[in-house]
């Protein structure tokens, strides 16, 4: 079945002469975040993660794949003035009509994109830009590019954890508790709906 108006995105590829092909995708939901998509304008119809604003810290949630397995990503984007702390690094799943149960854990944060190859990398280099799991993550700005006039970024830190066994229907994931300027805070729990799309591979567009 092609869902989430593939149709016209067909349409498009065809005369773009680029290739459609099935791709099976999670759609997150949760109470208070935002559905996000992919910032490629011909694939700007699959959905890339859910977002939420939490004490002024935004927070982003996704599942991908690396190397054939699937992981869950969360990115802290944190402004200055802002100090985040996680409570644990434990990442608890819940699937399928019996609820099977599992958890897996995050090992490190990265301050650098791609992180499920950053905290498995077993590369110095890589390795020595990691923090420990409970380190503050101190925010800031920084200016993206060079751009005149400054475009401002609040700072990234990336997690990510394996999702082991990895479930081939929806899934339910509650992720760590953390603070925000010592306080309290916590994401609701996120739901994960596997569901079937059309994706576009570009080849001569």
């Amino acid at each position: 079945m092609i869902t989430r108006g593939a149709l016209p995105v067909l349409v498009l590829a065809g005369c773009a002469g680029c290739v459609p092909f099935p791709q099976h995708r999670y759609v997150p939901e949760a109470a208070g975040g935002r559905l996000v998509y992919s910032p490629c304008p011909i694939n700007s119809h699959l959905p890339a993660g859910i977002e939420f604003a939490v004490s002024g810290v935004q927070v982003a949630a996704n599942i991908s794949r690396y190397d054939g397995r699937q992981y869950i990503e969360i990115r802290f984007d944190v402004p200055a003035g802002k100090v985040v702390r996680l409570q644990s690094g434990r990442v608890e799943f819940a699937w399928g009509p019996g609820r099977s149960k599992g958890e897996s854990l995050i090992e490190k944060i990265s301050p650098v994109d791609a992180p499920i190859i950053n905290v498995y990398s077993a590369d110095a280099e890589t390795q020595k830009h990691m923090l420990p799991i409970r380190e503050p993550m101190v925010g800031g700005t920084y200016e993206f590019e060079g751009k005149r006039p400054p475009f401002l970024w609040d700072r990234h830190f990336w997690l990510a954890t394996y999702i082991d066994p990895a479930p081939a229907e929806d899934v339910r994931v509650t992720l760590p508790s953390f603070t925000v300027n010592c306080v309290d805070a916590s994401l609701p729990e996120i739901v994960f709906r596997r569901e079937l799309f059309i994706a576009i591979a570009v080849i001569n567009c």
